[in-house]
């Protein structure tokens, strides 16, 4: 890749990232919220941030907005998705550093998995026309609660982007969740 492509890119995320601070305030509350240790509430905040970035602009029918700028839908689907991954990274490697906390790392992998899982199920309701927390929230109850009801040691937990038993396989799934709502939204994407 050349510089001058690399600086493009840039200043394309720099532009992205001060629309969505300056229009969304409460996304650098929720980014304070990041630095808590890894717990129920962190994964209770990733649910509502997750749901707080494109997938509201698509409820909302706002992206019309950055369309106008110089944004194609695969740019502002990978630029929200990214924005949201890297405020997890900025808050594990302040709260690591803030906490004397050694597995921060691990913390951002669980962290990314589980917002990647949600930010893909909240865009596939809202790019089909449905509310963005409704499915996100009956996603991660079935998650929590098949595995409650399994047990600790059942293999079905590798798979949850909540419980995260196998981080390879948790992220594939997370992956696939991406894949296919990155689909869902170009396909659903021309008619919003």
């Amino acid at each position: 890749m050349n510089n001058g492509l690399i600086l493009r890119l840039a200043r394309t995320f720099e532009a992205f990232l001060q629309m969505e601070l300056s229009r969304k305030p409460l996304l650098g509350l929720m980014f304070l919220l990041f630095l808590l240790p890894r717990s129920g509430l962190l994964f209770l905040v990733l649910l509502f941030f997750a749901a707080a970035l494109l997938p509201r602009d698509v409820q909302s029918r706002q992206t019309a907005l950055y369309l106008s700028l110089p944004f194609t839908r695969p740019s502002l689907f990978f630029h929200s998705f990214f924005t949201g991954i890297f405020l997890i990274l900025l808050g594990s490697v302040i709260g690591g550093t803030l906490l004397a906390d050694t597995m921060w790392a691990s913390k951002f992998v669980a962290m990314a998995i589980f917002f990647t899982a949600i930010f893909s199920v909240s865009l596939i309701g809202a790019a089909a026309g449905r509310d963005i927390l409704t499915l996100p929230v009956l996603f991660l109850f079935t998650d929590v609660t098949t595995g409650a009801v399994l047990g600790s040691d059942h293999p079905l937990l590798a798979f949850s982007p909540f419980y995260q038993n196998d981080t390879l396989w948790a992220g594939l799934v997370a992956i696939l969740l991406l894949a296919a709502a990155f689909i869902q939204y170009l396909v659903m994407g021309r008619r919003l």
